[in-house]
């Protein structure tokens, strides 16, 4: 059942890169299909991780500098007692 499901996915764009790029044979319409689909997604990681990386590091830098501010803050208060 779960093959089934994965074919039907697959299937129309398999067919299209078959029948209307005129493929030969379905074996190349399904590696051209796994070439574009991996294309694409390797674009969109490119276009994607770095922005999340950059996001992940201003996040740390601003748990750093919390940090560091409530231990001078708990520091300072240990002090005054």
């Amino acid at each position: 059942m779960a093959g089934d499901a994965a074919n039907n996915y697959w299937w129309p764009f398999v067919k299209f890169f078959q029948y209307k790029l005129k493929l030969k044979s379905r074996i190349l319409a399904i590696v051209a299909v796994i070439i574009s689909a991996s294309l694409i997604i390797g674009i969109a990681a490119a276009l994607v991780v770095p922005s999340v990386a950059q996001e992940a590091e201003r996040t740390l830098n601003l748990m750093r500098t919390h940090i560091i501010r409530e231990k001078a803050m708990f520091a300072y208060t240990s002090f005054m007692d």
